[in-house]
């Protein structure tokens, strides 16, 4: 996603940073950290979450309806998009979870945007591996978005918050009048769609548009259906309303927060805090769940990088023929997965190029089902 926010002048007067969060000392400058409490995010077993902070990674899985999978995110440098992968067995079947977190700030200005995005991919897909495993209430996926967002909110207003707020009161007293409303900087924040694959039921839990589709082949012909529906305020008119009833400022493809600089353009996320004031933005997920059918080929997890510069059924073709063309040896078609994936990206950028649009990061996880018809193994 990139710079997908606008900026805007604070009537606030402050220091000459305080659009920039603060720092904090070591390696990392948001220091997100998950709590024993929130049990799901503990990983057992040896077991870790792929992706994070790698940009592309793949691998076989033995049981369960997925066969294989690949993320990778393009372009190769360090930037805003992450993906996440993990599985989890239990009593011989294969739990896994996928997920793309799609990363954004406000240009020009230094923001924890990648790092949310980095901290999101890890513990929120542990968490959903981890739940799906041991659960079968979506409160507790719901209950993990939100704790994700609760801690985020601490660092937030232990860093950033407590810090405005006195130079805040430091300039009404030097000066003897109000500094007017409250506005606080924003510190940026991702999206985070994720998709929990166990035995025939697939649960997609999303916030913000980061879109999930499943292939479906049928005589022949594929159908594209989708597992989530994007929230933002250009293509959702029921939570465009919803963020105007909480207060927010629509404008254009934009929404704003009363006590928030910036404005952004999903209507759901995890960070963002002061847009999270008085739930103009949301942390909590939307939840739909699924049954596999027998026609289900593949589903595909990727940021608007892909989405908005291919269409739907375009991202499926351009997949499934290679897939198609495969071998039947494992190495084949992985490698078939691979190559369909980079002809995904190659075309995108294609079609950047030739519209003359703005190129935005792409990342994508695809995972394919094993195929019914196949001989169990003895």
């Amino acid at each position: 996603m990139g710079n997908r926010s606008s900026c805007c002048t604070s009537m606030v007067p402050a220091a000459k940073d305080r659009r920039r969060p603060a720092r904090s000392g070591g390696n990392s400058s948001y220091p997100y950290e998950s709590s024993e409490s929130e049990g799901a995010s503990m990983p057992r077993n040896g077991e870790q979450v792929r992706g994070v902070s790698e940009r592309e990674g793949f691998g076989e899985i033995k049981h369960g309806r997925v066969a294989r999978w690949r993320g990778s995110v393009w372009p190769s440098r360090m930037d805003m998009d992450r993906f996440g992968f993990c599985v989890r067995e239990r009593d011989g079947e294969a739990v896994v979870a996928a997920g793309i977190f799609d990363g954004h700030g406000i240009a020009g200005t230094e923001t924890w945007g990648h790092e949310i995005a980095e901290a999101a991919a890890k513990h929120v897909v542990l968490g959903a591996v981890a739940w799906r495993a041991s659960d079968d209430s979506t409160a507790g996926l719901e209950k993990l978005f939100e704790n994700f967002q609760r801690r985020h909110e601490q660092t937030y207003d232990e860093q950033i918050a407590k810090r405005v707020e006195a130079e805040r009161l430091k300039f009404e007293q030097e000066n003897g009048f109000s500094s007017g409303p409250r506005s606080l900087p924003a510190e940026g924040g991702t999206t985070a769609t994720v998709v929990v694959v166990r035995g025939d039921e697939i649960v997609a839990a999303w916030v913000g548009d980061s879109r999930a589709v499943l292939c479906r082949v049928d005589d022949g012909k594929l159908q594209a259906v989708p597992l989530t529906v994007d929230h933002n305020v250009g293509a959702n008119a029921e939570e465009r309303d919803r963020c105007e009833a909480a207060g927010g400022m629509i404008l254009g493809r934009f929404v704003g927060a009363p006590s928030a600089d910036g404005m952004l353009q999903v209507t759901r996320s995890l960070g963002d805090r002061a847009h999270h004031e008085g739930n103009v933005v949301l942390s909590k997920p939307e939840i739909a769940t699924f049954k596999i059918d027998p026609r289900d080929s593949f589903i595909v997890v990727a940021s608007d990088g892909i989405w908005e510069s291919l269409p739907q059924l375009q991202v499926l073709t351009v997949l499934h023929r290679a897939l198609a063309a495969s071998g039947k040896s494992s190495k084949d078609q992985q490698r078939a997965l691979e190559t369909g994936v980079e002809k995904l990206f190659d075309k995108a950028r294609d079609n950047v190029r030739k519209n003359n649009l703005k190129q935005d990061d792409c990342s994508v996880v695809v995972l394919v089902f094993r195929r019914q018809d196949k001989t169990p193994n003895r």
